[in-house]
């Protein structure tokens, strides 16, 4: 990976809910970033005292500073946390993960080696099995700061999904550039953009209140602004812990919430 010369400022938004103990294991992968100019901010949605405690540990620990950014537990208000985290960025570059998705230390670099003008990032997830999270969280491992070719292996022989994610293939250009206009498994557990991108188009639609729909909602209006999508494959995924399936927004509700927005343009 080639040095970036410039290097602007970066908020990396960690969004949470009501698991301290997998919020824990992204915090410590967060603050062992490579990237010197990094800022962290944990968008909470109503969780408790146990999250704060998590929270306020890697404040006091952390190389990047930290900052909770709580709001009331109103039900599920994913984007709004989100929003509400950025209102208190003062990156020039936002980054979206889910709190939990293990970060790889060059993770932040990785998007920012591709960022640029008019385009915004994406990147890809590799799921641990069941069991291999569990011990993750009770032995506190560090998965993510493995070597990738112990990574590879692990996730190959059952350990998880996608191996070949964490294998640094080259990618041209062109490849990276081939789903510009392509919204399919942009998601906002690795996503990153410009923060003037984001003000642009308004956020995160804080209609979205059920779980789903809210990061594809955002790449369709980053579409219409003009805005582009470059795809970061074999380069630094997080890996996400596995939960139970969360229930989405009802499909039929998600489309109409769409077709309003696209009306709405």
């Amino acid at each position: 990976m080639k040095e970036v010369r410039h290097k602007p400022r970066v908020s990396l938004v960690i969004s949470t809910y009501e698991w301290p103990e997998a919020l824990d294991r992204v915090l410590d992968s967060a603050s062992r970033q490579t990237w010197p100019d990094l800022e962290i901010l944990v968008a909470d949605d109503g969780s408790g005292p146990a999250t704060a405690a998590v929270v306020d540990a890697w404040r006091a620990r952390s190389r990047h500073p930290v900052r909770h950014v709580w709001q009331e537990d109103r039900g599920f208000r994913l984007s709004a946390s989100r929003n509400r985290a950025v209102e208190r960025a003062s990156g020039d570059y936002l980054l979206f993960v889910d709190g939990d998705c293990l970060m790889r230390p060059r993770f932040v670099e990785a998007h920012m080696r591709y960022a640029e003008r008019g385009w915004f990032t994406t990147g890809k997830r590799c799921y641990l099995r069941r069991g291999g999270s569990r011990r993750v969280l009770d032995f506190r491992l560090r998965p993510d700061a493995w070597p990738w070719p112990v990574l590879f292996l692990l996730l190959l022989f059952g350990g998880g999904t996608r191996a070949a994610q964490v294998a640094p293939l080259p990618r041209s250009d062109a490849d990276r550039r081939s789903r510009a206009l392509d919204w399919d498994q942009a998601q906002g557990c690795n996503l990153g953009l410009w923060r003037d991108d984001y003000r642009r188009i308004g956020g995160f639609d804080e209609r979205f209140e059920s779980w789903g729909g809210e990061d594809t909602d955002l790449v369709r209006r980053l579409f219409r602004a003009g805005v582009r999508r470059l795809v970061l494959e074999h380069n630094e995924p997080v890996l996400h812990l596995w939960h139970p399936r969360r229930s989405a927004q009802s499909p039929p509700t998600r489309e109409k919430m769409f077709a309003e927005t696209e009306k709405a343009a």
